[in-house]
């Protein structure tokens, strides 16, 4: 009970010392308080603004560490490449993929796609086309040597010479080099 006792008597002896003071003396201590946080949440402020600036300084140094690293294994898996893959092969795969690829376009064009043959294919002198004589089946007769020009918005396939449109293939092909394309040894099949 003594415990109780005492416990009563010191906030008796806290509320009656609270008692003493004027509302101004309260205010002004209120006042110094709220002053003294103020002042320590600005400190921390000004140390959290502070660290966020270093860490933010610090990351772009890295992302520009990790940027040189990126292109110094960039330039050498490039160079590496250049040195075990020559140019002149690969232009070659190339050519013989895109010759590949004209020929498909035009197989999606016949009737019997399996029975078209290419007799010759090469690049037009811009290689801007791909000219190619071939041979195919219609229904009912064979159709043998003919010339197909293949660009990357058209293909077109020589009609009959009887045809009135064989005129316009005939300029077309020219006006693309495929007549001198043609002419000259193939590079393709």
């Amino acid at each position: 009970m003594r415990p109780v006792l005492l416990c009563l008597a010191i906030c008796l002896s806290v509320v009656c010392a609270g008692c003493e003071k004027s509302p101004e003396q309260r205010e002004r201590e209120q006042a110094e308080i709220d002053a003294k946080v103020a002042e320590k949440l600005r400190g921390e402020r000004i140390a959290e603004a502070r660290a966020l600036s270093e860490e933010v300084s610090a990351s772009k140094e890295r992302a520009k560490l990790r940027e040189e690293d990126i292109r110094r294994e960039a330039s050498e898996a490039f160079s590496k490449y250049e040195r075990e893959w020559p140019k002149q092969e690969m232009g070659e795969i190339q050519d013989a993929a895109t010759l590949e690829a004209a020929a498909t376009r035009v197989r999606m064009l016949m009737s019997d796609p399996s029975s078209m043959e290419v007799r010759k294919s090469s690049f037009n002198g811009d290689k801007t086309a791909v000219c190619m004589e071939i041979d195919y089946k219609e229904p009912g007769f064979k159709v043998s040597g003919r010339q197909a020009v293949v660009t990357s918005g058209a293909v077109l396939v020589e009609p009959d010479k009887n045809n009135v449109a064989h005129k316009v293939f005939e300029n077309s092909a020219r006006d693309l080099g495929c007549d001198v394309a043609l002419a000259a040894p193939s590079k393709g099949k």
